[in-house]
């Protein structure tokens, strides 16, 4: 975010990545895409040059993670890796069935691949308690 280009953000995001060491195969690189600049507003472009540029810089973003609403309003072709093969989708909502609002954009494409949850709805209702951690989201691999 920042108002950075994303081809700036994806420099940054890469540098990180070398200083932390190399990666294990079975490493999966996310964009976690809940910039509120984009709310409601079309980021394909956007996210299309963040995961250009990673490539260029010898990594591969493979899952998209966001929110049914912003993700429905904001992404409106389902984005590639820069090899051209689909993202995979992991889906946080905050409801008792967090896969109903899956946005059309990636229903049926066989790219979801996790869910974020929590038993209860946003607001009131507190998610788990994990003992020495406190609330917590709940995940599954689909």
């Amino acid at each position: 975010g920042n108002g950075n280009s994303p081809e700036d953000e994806a420099k940054n995001f890469c540098s990180h990545i070398k200083a932390a060491g190399k990666l294990n195969p079975d490493d999966r690189l996310v964009l976690d895409w809940e910039d509120p600049k984009f709310q409601g507003k079309n980021g394909d472009k956007w996210i299309a040059a963040f995961i250009k540029e990673v490539g260029r810089q010898g990594y591969t973003i493979r899952v998209l993670y966001s929110y049914g609403p912003y993700l429905g309003a904001s992404v409106k072709v389902w984005p590639k890796d820069h090899k051209g093969k689909p993202l995979r989708y992991w889906h946080a909502a905050y409801t008792k069935n967090p896969e109903a609002s899956i946005p059309s954009v990636a229903k049926g494409k066989s790219v979801l691949w996790a869910v974020q949850y929590t038993d209860g709805k946003a607001g009131s209702i507190e998610p788990k308690q994990a003992r020495g951690i406190g609330p917590c989201d709940m995940n599954y691999l689909v």
